[in-house]
């Protein structure tokens, strides 16, 4: 599965996997992001890396679900 994307589940607060992507922004919300933000070369690397992350746990959660479904997000 190395062709796949990789989806990083919420913020930088609340993963260190999106913060390390993000630049370790501090504080962690800097910036705060709400919707998919995709990166490509991530972490210096031929692959691609979205990030999907809303405003709390149930809100990331949410807006994942959507993103499976299809719905654009911005």
């Amino acid at each position: 599965y190395t062709h796949m994307p990789l989806v990083i589940l919420g913020g930088p607060c609340e993963n260190k996997i999106a913060a390390q992507l993000m630049g370790n922004p501090q504080p962690c919300n800097k910036g705060a992001l709400r919707g998919a933000l995709l990166y490509e070369n991530a972490f210096g690397k031929n692959k691609t890396a979205i990030v999907i992350a809303g405003k709390d746990k149930k809100d990331t959660q949410e807006l994942f679900e959507k993103w499976v479904n299809g719905v654009v997000l911005s």
